[in-house]
Parts: structure tokens; C-alpha cells; sequence
């Protein structure tokens, strides 16, 4: 009984997509796909399983999985055509689920990496915001640490800021 109340819980705790791949699995493929071309491949592959009808926090994944193309392709047309891919799933995820705490990150993310030629930082702020202000109601402990380590290095975050995520 205790195993299947267990199993009940992480079922409802983490969305599971249509592929059968759940949020934390997914997060794991795409922070190891910066490792390595093999792990790139098996992000995208997994993230082209996503119905453009999934959970927002899906597409954000779908989105990411584009933004990462866009390294790939040497075409500048194409580059440019799978960064606006990636945009358009990224900001429909967030008009689907604009409280999500990960999606906000992971357009933070986007958004201060990515050239100003391509005109994608006007929410840096607001995200910034959102992620700090949701910061301790995080429970998802990798989550956590990821936004930590992200935010500490490329955050731009103040004294102030930098001792709150510690």
C-alpha cells in the first residue's frame, strides 16, 4: 500500500508527456546534452516526441531543444528560422503557464544568452523577478540548484539577490 501511494504521488507530482518521458527526465537529457553531440541528439530526439498539444513545460523543453539547433546549422537562415521556432513555443509555454518557475527561468536563460542582434531580452527583468520571488517555494531540490548556479554566474544579480540564493 505505502509503495502504491508512493507511486500515486510521483505520478501527480511530475507531468508526464504523451512519449511517456516525465519534466525531471527531460530536464536531465537537456542539461547533459550540453556534454556532448550524442547527448545534443538524444535531447532532440526526445524533445521531437513532444505534441505541440503537451503541458507548457513540455514545449518549453520542445523550445529549447530549437534554441539548441540554431548551434548546430551553419545556414544563417536556418539558424535564424529555428531561434524563432524556438521563441514561439517558448513564449506560447509561458502564455499557457505564465507562473511556472521553470519556464520563466529557462526564457531567462534564452534571453541573456542570446545575441542583441536578435532583439529576445525585453522580459529579463520580469523573469529575474519571478524567479526570485518563487525562489523559496521551490521544491524540487535539482530545479533549485540549477536556477542557483545559473542565476550566480550569469544572472546579473545584485549582493543582495546572490546572498538570498544561497
Amino acid at each position: 500500500m505505502k509503495s502504491f501511494i508512493l507511486l500515486l504521488f510521483l505520478v501527480t507530482t511530475y507531468p508526464v508527456c504523451a512519449s511517456g518521458i516525465d519534466v525531471v527526465q527531460l530536464r536531465q537529457l537537456y542539461y547533459r546534452a550540453h556534454e556532448s553531440e550524442e547527448c545534443s541528439d538524444r535531447f532532440c530526439q526526445q524533445a521531437a516526441t513532444i505534441s505541440e498539444r503537451s503541458e507548457p513545460i513540455f514545449l518549453c523543453y520542445k523550445a529549447m531543444a530549437s534554441f539548441m539547433r540554431c548551434r548546430r546549422v551553419l545556414n544563417p537562415y536556418s539558424k535564424f528560422s529555428s531561434f524563432n521556432d524556438g521563441k514561439k513555443l517558448l513564449e506560447y509555454a509561458i502564455k499557457n503557464d505564465p507562473n511556472n518557475v521553470e519556464i520563466r527561468f529557462m526564457r531567462f536563460c534564452v534571453q541573456s544568452q542570446a545575441p542583441r542582434i536578435l532583439s529576445y531580452n525585453d522580459n529579463l527583468s520580469e523573469d529575474k523577478t519571478v524567479v526570485l520571488k518563487c525562489w523559496k517555494k521551490i521544491a524540487d531540490n535539482d530545479l533549485k540548484e540549477k536556477i542557483r548556479s545559473f542565476m550566480l554566474r550569469y544572472g546579473n544579480c545584485s549582493v543582495q539577490e546572490r546572498l538570498y540564493l544561497q
